[in-house]
């Protein structure tokens, strides 16, 4: 009977503190549980924080679509003098039910108090495992206070491995993958924390490797042993400032012909080109990698001019002879372009 009494007390004790804990929630800790904790803990759960150069934020609870991960930001203004500002940002957010980490880049010129350039990179993940990247580039260019022109660029990127990528550029890219690497490694410094021991990818780390030949650097050559010829820069008649490059090897083989957009700082046209020749240091034909003809080019002078595939040679012969080349579409003749 005694045995009878304590088997029912164990089972009792099993049923009042064993299985009442059954329904207790597990929380997994990684990066965005984490980062979200550091946030609470310094604004005693507001939330809201700004310090210095920093700035994150919590989003309530009571909005949150898991309020074990809400969404949340944290940002830094990297510099802010009289000619620019560049800020940058992480973000973990869900959209459309996902969860997502988004990464930003602003780059702001300040030409005089009406007239600024605002230059933005974002990078959002789209899949769960932080490894495939969305990539757009937005550019304004403000005069008196209003938006005289925009432009926008998509690319992606995929991470790999730890230290590989393949990407489909776009402006910025390479600037602003070194400006968020920065970032993260100064906000585990101030507040503590590796994220990476939470799971987190680092997408800056893995791209370290990567060159990045994209569109912003505009000094930026091919190889030591090329050769940079420019345009002058053109204005239209809105007020859109831009100018060509040529960049080239001996043999003509490897050849970029490019057009850079003033504003933006950014090559909004690049053709992977070889010049084959038609008359010896005098004539070429501009063909793309699959054979196709899109320009002429003459060597004249100290300059290189670019005619319209529509001209023959004999034309352009006439052109160079009796107006010194005024039928050209481009005259490429500068050694460095001054903005």
């Amino acid at each position: 009977m005694k045995k009878i009494i304590k088997l029912i007390f164990v089972l009792c004790f099993l049923v009042v503190f064993g299985c009442g804990n059954t329904n207790k929630e597990i929380v997994i800790t990684d990066y965005w549980t984490e980062t979200q904790q550091l946030i609470l803990d310094l604004t005693n759960d507001s939330g809201d924080y700004e310090d210095d150069n920093w700035t994150m934020y919590v989003q309530p609870e009571i909005e949150a679509e898991d309020v074990n991960k809400r969404d949340l930001r944290v940002s830094k203004t990297i510099e802010d003098t009289t000619d620019q500002k560049l800020s940058v940002s992480f973000s973990f957010k869900h959209i459309s039910g996902s969860q997502r980490t988004i990464y930003t880049y602003e780059k702001i010129e300040k030409i005089d108090t009406e007239n600024s350039i605002i230059q933005t990179l974002t990078l959002t993940a789209y899949d769960g495992g932080n490894y495939n990247y969305a990539l757009e580039y937005s550019a304004e260019r403000y005069v008196n206070n209003k938006v005289a022109n925009s432009d926008i660029k998509n690319g992606r990127l995929i991470l790999e491995g730890e230290d590989k990528a393949t990407y489909l550029s776009v402006p910025l890219l390479k600037e602003g993958i070194t400006s968020i690497e920065k970032t993260i490694t100064d906000f585990e410094n101030k507040f503590d924390i590796n994220l990476e021991d939470y799971g987190f990818v680092n997408i800056a780390k893995a791209c370290k490797n990567e060159g990045f030949e994209e569109q912003l650097n505009i000094a930026d050559d091919t190889s030591e042993n090329s050769i940079n010829v420019y345009s002058d820069i053109d204005y239209t008649a809105s007020g859109h400032s831009y100018f060509w490059n040529l960049n080239y090897e001996d043999g003509y083989k490897n050849v970029l012909f490019r057009k850079c957009d003033v504003d933006v700082l950014s090559y909004i046209e690049n053709y992977n080109v070889t010049l084959e020749e038609v008359e010896p240091n005098k004539f070429y034909d501009m063909l793309m990698s699959n054979g196709d003809l899109i320009q002429r080019v003459a060597f004249y002078e100290d300059n290189i001019l670019i005619y319209s595939s529509e001209f023959t040679y004999e034309q352009i012969d006439n052109d160079l002879i009796n107006n010194k080349g005024m039928e050209s579409e481009v005259i490429l003749g500068n050694k460095e372009i001054v903005l």
